[in-house]
This record gives C-alpha cells, sequence and structure tokens, in this order.
C-alpha cells in the first residue's frame, strides 16, 4: 500500500529515510557486529533490568548501527559500485568493438 502511495506522490519525500534504504545492505551487514560489542559494553557499565534500559540500549544500538552503516555505504559500497560499473561498461565496449571488428572481417 505504501508502494503504491508512494508511486502516485501522496507521500512526502524524505531523504534520509531514502539514504537508510539505499544503505540497507551496509546495515545489514553491520548489524550483528555492533550488537555484539553494544551488548558486552552496556552490560559491562549498565544494569539491564528495567523498560528504559531496554529502550535507551537499543536507541543506542540503532544510533550506532547507522553511524557505522552509512560511512560503510558511502565509502566502500558506492566506491566499489561505481568501479564495478566503469569496469562492466569498458567490457561492454571491448566485447562490442571485438564483435564489430569479426562482422566487418567476414
Amino acid at each position: 500500500a505504501f508502494v503504491a502511495l508512494e508511486r502516485r506522490g501522496r507521500l512526502p519525500y524524505f531523504a534520509f529515510f531514502a539514504l537508510i534504504g539505499d544503505a540497507s545492505y551496509s546495515l545489514y551487514l553491520v548489524q550483528g557486529f555492533v550488537l555484539g560489542f553494544g551488548k558486552r559494553i552496556w552490560q559491562h557499565f549498565m544494569v539491564i533490568d528495567s523498560v528504559v534500559s531496554h529502550v535507551i540500549y537499543g536507541t543506542l544500538i540503532l544510533s550506532a548501527s547507522l553511524a557505522v552503516a552509512l560511512p560503510l555505504y558511502r565509502h566502500l559500497e558506492m566506491t566499489a559500485g561505481r568501479r564495478l560499473t566503469a569496469a562492466f561498461r569498458q567490457l561492454q565496449s571491448r566485447s562490442r568493438s571485438v564483435a564489430d571488428r569479426t562482422a566487418i572481417s567476414k
């Protein structure tokens, strides 16, 4: 339903949420590490025995996950994607050039 509303232009566009969506794979990759590391630190310094403690922990872990995933996305995932796209285009142009030469020589 939300996709249909978005396609019709009836939902507002939030650039930050779009960025999080774009970085979702990086977020998926880092969340386990951040959760594990955050849990160890949290248990060492805090007592986890209340709802408030769980809410604060969840908020901090979400924030930390985004703080790790967004730079990873921008500097690693996007760079690798650009390089792979450029390499693929170069390979395509080479194969077209070879195909053109082969067609001319026949």
